[in-house]
């Protein structure tokens, strides 16, 4: 699969999803009670720093879906109130979920939802591959994992050198397999942050 950042709803439709998404993220997380917030543009200003204000509602136990619109974010708080969830547009300033759960980490399940990964899963992050064989035993070995390990897995493959139409075939079967998140555009500082935040393990050519 291609790894995407799920950015900004600015569609009523694709708001509602995200606002799914992130319910179904929370309590996979253990929370009882979720809260969501709907992060509007006012809040991404130059002041505001938008990723420690997500990690810190995260870390409440408060789901975060950003919107743009009003059509947007109006869809975002009607879905949440029709699963029977409080949402609100500003930054809530209490914990949501049980209270006797303790402090979740917030930069972890912000980056995870941000990526489309669960927070159980056990995510592997691998950056950069010289030869088309060494990712071939890659995938190979992830596999023999899955079969032989039973917790959710996930495969990231990113800073690939290798990008544009003509792709290898090992490369388009990383991109095929369910499991396996590839990205295949040049690798920013702000994604290798976030992926580095979401991982478990983070292997670096030598």
């Amino acid at each position: 699969m291609i790894l995407r950042q799920r950015g900004v709803a600015r569609d009523p439709g694709v708001a509602a999803l995200d606002t799914s998404a992130a319910l179904r993220f929370l309590a996979a997380t253990g929370v009882t009670a979720p809260r969501l917030w709907v992060a509007t543009p006012r809040r991404w200003g130059a002041t505001s720093d938008a990723a420690a204000d997500a990690a810190r509602s995260w870390s409440r136990g408060v789901a975060v879906v950003r919107a743009a619109g009003r059509q947007a974010v109006q869809a975002a708080i009607d879905t949440a109130a029709s699963a029977g969830v409080e949402a609100t547009t500003e930054e809530p300033t209490q914990a949501g979920g049980d209270p006797t759960s303790g402090i979740l980490d917030g930069v972890r399940l912000a980056a995870r939802f941000e990526l489309g990964l669960f927070p159980d899963e056990a995510v592997e992050l691998v950056l950069g591959h010289s030869t088309a064989t060494d990712l071939d035993a890659r995938l190979a070995a992830f596999d023999r994992q899955l079969a032989a390990i039973p917790r959710p897995r996930r495969l990231v493959l990113a800073a690939m050198p290798e990008h544009g139409p003509r792709l290898s075939a090992v490369l388009v079967a990383a991109i095929v397999h369910p499991l396996v998140l590839v990205e295949l555009t040049p690798s920013d500082g702000a994604l290798l942050t976030l992926l580095r935040s979401a991982a478990d393990e983070v292997v670096e050519p030598a």
